[in-house]
């Protein structure tokens, strides 16, 4: 749980410099209809990035300890979470309801990035350690090499004597 709730604070430090971010970009409120494609690049692509920093931030501080699907849904909590904030606090007005659903998708595809990119990174990180003695992969159950038959002998003990 102390995992859970170290990764929920430095995903929430992420999320308020996110907020941040947001407030100094977003473009000034003029009256009328909002166009939301003058808004995708300052307004909802740093939204998108942060929130695949959020959901790395959670999902490598967790990792090892939870299944996948345990993951996204606590990493899910802090873009949401961040949301609703920047909703209440009023961060990128004009809120529109477009601009609702488009925040909670970016939220949804940022978390989702991030867990996978925390994934494969852990298991990069996981494969260039050695592996024991007589184990051909990780976590096999089958194929091993208990004799010694597939490990490569030393050079000095090769099938034929050293030339002189």
């Amino acid at each position: 749980m102390r995992a859970v709730l170290s990764g929920w604070f430095a995903a929430g430090l992420v999320a308020a410099l996110a907020l941040l971010a947001r407030a100094a970009l977003a473009p000034d409120h003029q009256s009328g209809p909002v166009d939301e494609y003058a808004r995708v690049l300052p307004v909802h692509f740093p939204w998108l990035m942060f929130s695949v920093v959020m959901g790395f931030t959670v999902a490598s501080s967790m990792r090892e300890r939870w299944g996948v699907p345990a993951q996204f849904l606590a990493a899910l909590l802090v873009p949401a979470a961040a949301a609703v904030a920047g909703m209440a606090l009023n961060v990128a007005a004009p809120l529109t309801d477009l601009t609702l659903v488009l925040q909670f998708i970016e939220g949804l595809l940022g978390t989702a990035v991030g867990l996978v990119v925390a994934n494969v990174l852990g298991n990069v990180t996981k494969a260039r350690q050695p592996l024991p003695s007589g184990q051909l992969w990780r976590d096999s159950g089958g194929l091993s090499d208990p004799h010694g038959v597939l490990e490569t002998p030393p050079p000095h003990q090769g099938a034929y004597p050293p030339r002189s």
